[in-house]
């Protein structure tokens, strides 16, 4: 293929295999009742990824230390927590099914805790650099008389990361295609570094580099990745408080700079200062545009690149006592100079000038059977975001939850997050209410219904709309082989849309899974459709597994596109969209050269029936089909 490919073989840096699994299996499990488009799985991956390495003692952790766990949240932790302290430790982890916990679930999270386990004694290395490019030619590539990409179409990703119980520090850099390496373009190789020094204890906490922090519900600061997984009224309480190194490659959305959290008694407290440049256009000494694309491959991108300065800081503080706590968060940022949006009829007056100052409070209660749970931001010009709720455990079969929201068409914070049927914490009113019925240990029926509105215009909206949603979730486990869910989906806003989709897995030897997923969509009454099978195997007495999926699609247009998540390597998300009819075929194959290092390939192809062209200006590619391959090298010790 193309040199870069070539060069990237003299490079060194998988899992074991079962871990890898492990991973992919609980990524699916979160995404179960959702949609596909809708998540950010890189940061959930990571977590996932270190306690597996490292696995929670359940008859030692707190609360905090459980829901660090993306497969569940704060109640669930709480509950864990309580459950140990009335009935004395867990002698087995499937004692959570009287926790409302069903088999899948407990399945996946026996990985993940174990009981009085002991603190692994050997640090945790990793080195891993992976590249990826289209194979088949692109307008900015093939035509050299064009304003061309300044660089060339691969995609090369390294990371480095070492984590023992004190200490851990590493790095990520990327390059996106058509960004330069290693010229006058991009002298310093890759495009977008980042880095972290971690020291932390049981009760303290110190960053130093880039790093993420969320509180309360979102409304103030957020990663979002909590939020993406809304499979029950179980997660309803979005509730964190937390901070963490940045290991994402997302140009953004983190801090840089110092954070400091420290435990003392019954308070947490969290205090942090950045630094850093961000994309902007600017005219007239003014930002008129703020981008967070993260790609640098034109002159006019490169121009764009590291225009504005952001200085920000803020403090939390909580107080957390058996059943109930509290906190007060705070975040302040100022723009090196004034923001004036471009104008537009959906927007309205974002202008920004001076620091900015925003603040929150956050609460959860516990009262028997209930818990109570809450946020409301408000900024400089006292615009408001609000989310309250209650969750209510009838029994253990029954719970439920109802959760009012209110954002402001003017509340501004670029690093909130939060349950919303549209993009950011704003322009948005709705209810929503939530039940999870356990109907045995082996299933469990989840309805949820959402009725919202956007009192202001919206992007392509030319007028205030309100809208509803309702959702089924039924999922079945079989046997220890076999497990399903079927989701229903119907959803009225500014277009209707329903989607029917039924998905199994069937592990049919230890070595080998099957998937087989059907959906149909009907967008504005068009109807289209998707179905795949996929199959994971490692065959016997050799040393590599293989994944393959086959993908059959036939969509009405690009606004029914349908979006579908993918296994695919070890921090990196593949989640692909289809419009028009065609098909697609792709194949993975993991090979672990020994105990510390593997190589894992990945090759796809999609293949239309009626097109004549795919994609648009700069990345045009004349032809009905698009194909792609990544390589990955991953060192572990």
């Amino acid at each position: 293929m193309k040199n870069t490919l070539l060069l990237f073989f003299l490079f060194l840096s998988h899992f074991v295999f079962s871990q890898n699994d492990i991973l992919q299996q609980s990524i699916d499990y979160l995404l179960s009742g959702n949609q596909d488009e809708m998540v950010n799985a890189d940061d959930v991956a990571e977590q996932l990824r270190v306690i597996l390495k490292h696995p929670v003692n359940i008859n030692t952790a707190d609360a905090d230390s459980l829901a660090k766990l993306p497969l569940i949240n704060m109640e669930q932790a709480k509950r864990i927590v309580d459950y140990r302290e009335k009935n004395g430790k867990f002698f087995s982890i499937y004692e959570l099914k009287h926790l409302q916990f069903n088999v899948e679930l407990i399945k996946l999270l026996s990985h993940y805790f174990k009981i009085d386990a002991a603190p692994s004694a050997k640090a945790d290395v990793l080195f891993m650099i992976r590249a990826q490019e289209i194979i088949e030619d692109q307008k900015a590539y093939a035509d050299s008389s064009t304003n061309t990409y300044t660089g060339s179409s691969a995609k090369i990703y390294s990371r480095f990361r070492f984590t023992d119980n004190k200490i851990s520090f590493g790095f990520t850099a990327e390059k996106d295609p058509g960004e330069s390496f290693y010229d006058k373009y991009q002298p310093n190789a890759f495009d977008f570094y980042s880095g972290f020094v971690q020291y932390k204890q049981k009760k303290t906490n110190l960053i130093i580099g880039d790093f993420t922090i969320n509180t309360g519900q979102g409304l103030l600061l957020s990663n979002g990745y909590r939020n993406s997984f809304i499979t029950s009224p179980l997660y309803a309480n979005l509730f964190q408080n937390q901070s963490k190194p940045y290991t994402s490659s997302d140009e953004n959305a983190f801090f840089r700079g110092l954070c400091y959290r420290q435990q003392i008694g019954k308070y947490i407290l969290q205090a942090f200062l950045s630094y850093k440049k961000i994309d902007a256009s600017v005219s007239n000494g003014k930002i008129t545009t703020l981008l967070n694309t993260g790609y640098h491959r034109t002159l006019s991108e490169l121009n764009k690149k590291d225009n504005v300065t952001e200085i920000s800081f803020g403090i939390s503080a909580l107080y957390q006592k058996e059943n109930r706590s509290i906190a007060f968060n705070n975040l302040v940022y100022k723009y090196n100079l004034p923001y004036v949006p471009d104008s537009a009829y959906y927007k309205p007056d974002f202008s920004q000038s001076g620091w900015q100052y925003l603040n929150s409070i956050d609460c959860s209660i516990d009262y028997k059977n209930f818990n109570f749970f809450g946020e409301i931001a408000a900024s400089k010009q006292f615009k408001f975001a609000m989310i309250a709720g209650i969750l209510i455990s009838l029994n253990e079969q029954l719970s439920a939850s109802i959760r009012m929201r209110y954002y402001d068409p003017y509340y501004v914070n670029p690093y909130a997050e939060s349950y919303s049927q549209s993009s950011g914490v704003k322009n948005e009113t709705g209810t929503d209410i939530n039940l999870l019925w356990n109907i045995s240990s082996d299933r469990q029926l989840s309805l949820s219904y959402d009725i919202f509105s956007h009192p202001w215009m919206r992007y392509g909206i030319t007028q205030p709309t309100q809208g509803k949603e309702f959702s089924v979730l039924y999922q079945a486990t079989v046997n220890d082989e076999l497990n399903f869910y079927l989701r229903y989906q119907n959803k009225e806003s500014d277009q209707k849309y329903s989607q029917l989709r039924a998905h199994l897995n069937w592990n049919y030897s230890f070595a080998s899974t099957l998937s087989v997923r059907s959906e149909i969509h009907f967008v504005n009454e068009k109807y289209s459709w998707i179905a795949y099978v996929n199959i994971a195997h490692q065959p016997k007495n050799l040393p590599f597994k293989i994944h393959l999926r086959y993908s059959l699609f036939n969509i009405s247009d690009y606004n029914s596109r349908i979006y579908t998540y993918e296994s695919d390597m070890l921090y990196s998300s593949s989640i692909p969209f289809f419009d028009g009819g065609g098909n697609r075929i792709y194949t993975m194959i993991n090979y672990p050269v020994n105990r510390n290092l593997s190589l894992c390939l990945k090759a796809s192809t999609s293949l239309y029936d009626s097109k004549n062209s795919i994609g648009s200006d700069k990345d045009l590619i004349n032809g009905n089909h698009k194909s792609e391959v990544k390589l990955q090298v991953l060192w572990k010790r």
